[in-house]
C-alpha cells in the first residue's frame, strides 16, 4: 500500500500478515493471526492491539495506524510477481566488480525514517557506507552475457585492433543492466571511455527495480580528474534510496564506447563488517557458495594507509607499439595500466614495454606502486625494472630501477617534481603491468602579483583600516608581512 510494505505468509490454509516493521501481528477474535485482507476491512483488529499507552512494539500509535489501513486498503497491490527482482540477502560480485567497505560513514545523509512518535531511533552511527565498483569492457568476448539486454548494438573493432561498441541502428541503440544490493543506494556515476574521435552523445536511463517508466535520459558530460574514462552521467537524484534497479545506456549517432564504470555508493550498518581490534589477532571468517575450484580474492587492509594521497586523472600510453593481435585486440591496451581496475592487463606483445603516465599537472611525487602480478614472481618474465621522470619538456631523469622483482606488487618512493612519469622494463619473455599507482601532492603554480587584484566587500574602517595601511590590496601584494 502506499504507506506501507508488509508480507504475509501462507500456512494453515490461509493468509497471515506479519508486519516485521511494527514488530506486530494482528490477532482476530478466535486467536489466529488477520490476514491483509481481514485487517483492512477491520482496521479495529490494529487499534485494539496496543499497550496502555495506546502504542504498538516500536512505539507509533495504533489509532492511527488502523486509519492508514482504512484510508489506503483500496490501494493495495499484491507485489509477489516481481519478487525475484528484489536483491539476495547475501552479496554476489560479477566479473570485474569489487565491494570496498568504508570504516566510517561518509556520505552525506543517511537512509533514515524515523516511525513516528515514541520510537527510539538508533544513533546516526550505527551506519556505514561502501562503494561498489563494476568495470564493464567492449574489448572482453563475453559483454554480451554481462547485459541484460541490448539492441541496435555491436562491437567493431577499429584499425589498430581495438574494439568499441557502437551504434549499428538508423536510430538510437542501447545496451542495459540490471543492479541491485542489500543495500540503498546513496549516490551513482556512471562513467565512459570513449573512441577519441567520437561522435554523437551517450546518454543513460533509469527504471526502479519493480519496473514502471523509463526515466528522462541524463547525457554523459566530459570530466577530468578520472584515469582512463572521460565522460560521465550523475544518477544519484533519480537512484538515491533503491535497492534494485536498472540501467539503460543508450548511444545516439556515431559515438563508441570501449569502457563503462558503474559506481555505486552505499549505505551498510556499521556493524556489517567487523570491528578490528589493535594490538591482538583478528580473526575474519568468510563464506560462500562457489565451487571449491574457483579462484578466490579478497584484501582487507588492517592498518590506516599514510603517506601522500594517490594522484588521480592520470593518463598512460605505451611507447612501446602494441600488438594489434595479442594486445589491443585482447583489451589489453596502456589505458588499463591507471583505470583503477587490478585485473585488467597493460600488455604491448613484446619483451620490453615503456609507458609514459601523464600526471596532468606539476605535483611533488612521493612514491609510485607497481602491481607486476606473475610477471614479477615468476623468473622467467620481468629481468629489470626503471622508473623515470620529468617535468615539462626537460630530459627524463632515471629516479629508479631494480632487478627481477620478486613479488606481485612493487612500492617505490620516489621524491621528485615531475609532470610525467615513465615505467620502463625488459623480460624473457612476453611482459605485462596490471595497475600503477602514483602517490604525491600537487605543486601549485606560481602566479605574479601583477595579475591579481584584490578588494574587500566589508567597508575598510578609515582609522583602523585604511590610516595603518591595512588595504585589500596587501592581500595580493606578494608580501607576507602585509596584512589585509
Amino acid at each position: 500500500m502506499p504507506f506501507h510494505t508488509i508480507p504475509e505468509i501462507w500456512y494453515g490454509n490461509a493468509w497471515h500478515m506479519l508486519d516485521p516493521d511494527h514488530q506486530v501481528f494482528y490477532r482476530k477474535d478466535d486467536g489466529t493471526i488477520a490476514s491483509v485482507v481481514e485487517v483492512i476491512a477491520n482496521p479495529n483488529l490494529v487499534a485494539r492491539t496496543a499497550d496502555s499507552n495506546g502504542r504498538d512494539p516500536v512505539g507509533w500509535p495504533a489509532a492511527s495506524m488502523a486509519q492508514l489501513y482504512a484510508e489506503n486498503g483500496p490501494a493495495l497491490r499484491y507485489a509477489a510477481s516481481g519478487f525475484y527482482l528484489l536483491p539476495p540477502s547475501n552479496i554476489l560480485l560479477r566479473p570485474h566488480e569489487s565491494l570496498i567497505f568504508q570504516s566510517e560513514n561518509t556520505a552525506d545523509f543517511v537512509h533514515f525514517s524515523w516511525p513516528g512518535p515514541g520510537y527510539t531511533a538508533p544513533l546516526m552511527t550505527s551506519v556505514s557506507s561502501a562503494q561498489f565498483d563494476w568495470m564493464l569492457s567492449f574489448g572482453d568476448p563475453s559483454w554480451r552475457s554481462q547485459a541484460l539486454t541490448y539492441n541496435g548494438v555491436d562491437v567493431v573493432a577499429d584499425s589498430s585492433g581495438k574494439k568499441w561498441l557502437a551504434n549499428t541502428s538508423s536510430g538510437t541503440g542501447y545496451i542495459q543492466y540490471q543492479q541491485g544490493s542489500p543495500f540503498p543506494v546513496s549516490s551513482l556515476v556512471i562513467s565512459a571511455q570513449l573512441a577519441p574521435a567520437s561522435g554523437g552523445s551517450l546518454r543513460v536511463s533509469f527504471m526502479d527495480g519493480d519496473g514502471g517508466v523509463w526515466s528522462n535520459p541524463v547525457t554523459f558530460q566530459p570530466i577530468t580528474g578520472m584515469s582512463s574514462f572521460n565522460v560521465s552521467a550523475d544518477l544519484t537524484a533519480l537512484v538515491k534510496g533503491y535497492y534494485s534497479y536498472y540501467l539503460r545506456i543508450e548511444l545516439v549517432g556515431d559515438v563508441q564506447v570501449h569502457k563503462l564504470r558503474i559506481t555505486p555508493g552505499v549505505q551498510t550498518a556499521k556493524a556489517l563488517f567487523p570491528t578490528l581490534a589493535a594490538g591482538t589477532v583478528n580473526h575474519l571468517s568468510y563464506s560462500d557458495e562457489s565451487p571449491q575450484s574457483q579462484a578466490r580474492s579478497m584484501q582487507v587492509t588492517v592498518a590506516i594507509p599514510s603517506g601522500k594521497a594517490q594522484i588521480r586523472g592520470v593518463h598512460a600510453e605505451s611507447l612501446v607499439p602494441e600488438s594489434p593481435a595479442y594486445s589491443l585486440s585482447r583489451d589489453y591496451g596502456a589505458a588499463n595500466l591507471v583505470d583503477g581496475d587490478p585485473d585488467s592487463l597493460a600488455y604491448p606483445g613484446s619483451v620490453h614495454l615503456d609507458y609514459v603516465i601523464q600526471l596532468n599537472g606539476t605535483y611533488q611525487v612521493s612514491g609510485i606502486s607497481m602491481d607486476w602480478n606473475n610477471f614479477g614472481t615468476q623468473a622467467q618474465y620481468v629481468k629489470s625494472w626503471q622508473v623515470l621522470g620529468r617535468s615539462g619538456n626537460q630530459p627524463w631523469q632515471q629516479l629508479a630501477q631494480g632487478g627481477f622483482p620478486g613479488a606481485p606488487t612493487l612500492d617505490v618512493p620516489l621524491n621528485a617534481t615531475l609532470t610525467e612519469v615513465r615505467i620502463v622494463a625488459d623480460g624473457n619473455n612476453w611482459i605485462g603491468i596490471y595497475e600503477a599507482r602514483i602517490f604525491g601532492n600537487a605543486v601549485a603554480p606560481s602566479l605574479p602579483s601583477s595579475l591579481l587584484t584584490a578588494y574587500s566587500n566589508v567597508p575598510e574602517d578609515p582609522l583602523y583600516s585604511i590610516a595603518r595601511h591595512y588595504q585589500a590590496s596587501n592581500l595580493v601584494d606578494g608580501d607576507t608581512a602585509t596584512l589585509a
